[in-house]
């Protein structure tokens, strides 16, 4: 539910050009109309739960528009929090999890890039993936990388510590109580202000989505 506040926020910061989904579920997603796709060859997942990501959305995703020929390629960029595992290892775990329903789509090869964080699929007569993986790993949490950032800002070292205990989640709701205002214009408020300018993390998503829309 942050994720697609943030992310929508950095793109518009840098005049990119995106259609936004009514809702942030599979359903929806595969009842879009055909020429999003046409029209817009790169698409933003929310993070609503690894397990969904890897298990539900992926696999629906590939089995609903693998062969749809009209709209290749597909570029997808999945923006996850780094649970502290390796991310090759989260890599490779999806594509264990794709490895498992390849029998369903004949032919179809997938590509696992581990130390590159990317998997491609493709059938062996294709010269490029026709649907392409590309994972970004944000260190800690969206939540941890806001609060860290906006406790920067705070002068009282009380109230620091008040924000910082809890954990990033209670610890957004306390820095956005501090700054009186909403948790979503907290989020917002943060990427209009950069706060993350300094932040290789942040540097990396800007080179990454600047690159997947050119």
């Amino acid at each position: 539910k942050y994720d697609k506040i943030f992310l929508p926020a950095v793109l518009k910061k840098l005049n990119l050009t995106y259609c936004p989904l009514k809702n942030n579920d599979t359903k929806s997603l595969l009842q879009t109309d055909r020429t999003y796709y046409q029209d817009y060859q790169y698409i933003v997942f929310a993070d609503n739960g690894r397990s969904d990501i890897y298990t539900k959305i992926i696999r629906r995703f590939t089995l609903s528009f693998f062969k749809k020929e009209p709209i290749q390629p597909i570029h997808i960029l999945l923006f996850l929090d780094d649970d502290y595992s390796s991310h090759a290892e989260l890599t490779q775990t999806l594509h264990d999890h794709i490895t498992s329903f390849t029998s369903l789509i004949p032919q179809m090869e997938s590509v696992c890039l581990p130390s590159q964080n990317h998997i491609k699929l493709l059938l062996p007569s294709d010269s490029k993936p026709r649907i392409s993986i590309q994972i970004f790993y944000v260190p800690h949490s969206l939540e941890w990388q806001i609060v860290q950032a906006g406790l920067q800002l705070v002068e009282s070292q009380k109230i620091r510590d008040q924000i910082k205990n809890p954990g990033p989640h209670k610890g957004l709701e306390l820095l956005s109580l501090n700054n009186s205002s909403s948790i979503e214009q907290t989020i917002i408020t943060s990427v209009i202000d950069g706060w993350f300018q300094e932040s290789d993390w942040y540097n990396s998503l800007l080179q990454t989505l600047i690159k997947s829309f050119e």
